[in-house]
């Protein structure tokens, strides 16, 4: 490969570096003293930028963190759940870090206490039933009366 001349010229020449200038006597220029309006006039906004993030994000999230871990430790049986994967169930078992959930009738899943989201209470504590549990319901009645006829 070859290169034009002048790239090589360009490439190989040198500006020379000015020194720095000299700092007038009583500026702090080597006598260990920090200069004017060095770090220590930023650290009010550093501080104050902290007090607002702490306010802002971190403060409610522990508020959150342990309204969930109350709820967690307040799992009895009975109590309707939904999981962080959305699976809606009723609590069956509770043992120190496991929860057991009905799904359905015949279909139980074993959880971590963590991956518990939302906590509802129990059936009876519940005044008004979901729709679709009144709709199994009154299609299981309904069931039950063709078998029984026949």
């Amino acid at each position: 490969m070859s290169f034009p001349h002048t790239s090589l010229l360009l490439a190989q020449e040198s500006t020379p570096v000015a020194a720095p200038a000299a700092a007038p006597a009583g500026e702090g220029a080597g006598d260990g003293k920090p200069a004017a309006g060095g770090g220590m006039s930023m650290m009010p906004f550093f501080i104050g930028m902290f007090v607002i993030m702490y306010f802002v994000m971190i403060r409610p999230q522990q508020k959150r963190a342990k309204e969930h871990r109350q709820r967690v430790e307040s799992l009895k049986i009975g109590s309707k759940v939904i999981s962080a994967g959305g699976i809606h169930g009723l609590v069956t078992n509770v043992s120190d870090k496991t929860v057991t959930v009905k799904v359905s009738d015949n279909c139980k899943i074993k959880f971590e206490k963590a991956s518990i989201s939302q906590v509802f209470g129990s059936d009876k504590d519940d005044p008004a039933p979901d729709d679709d549990s009144e709709s199994e319901a009154a299609a299981d009645a309904d069931s039950s009366k063709i078998e029984t006829k026949g």
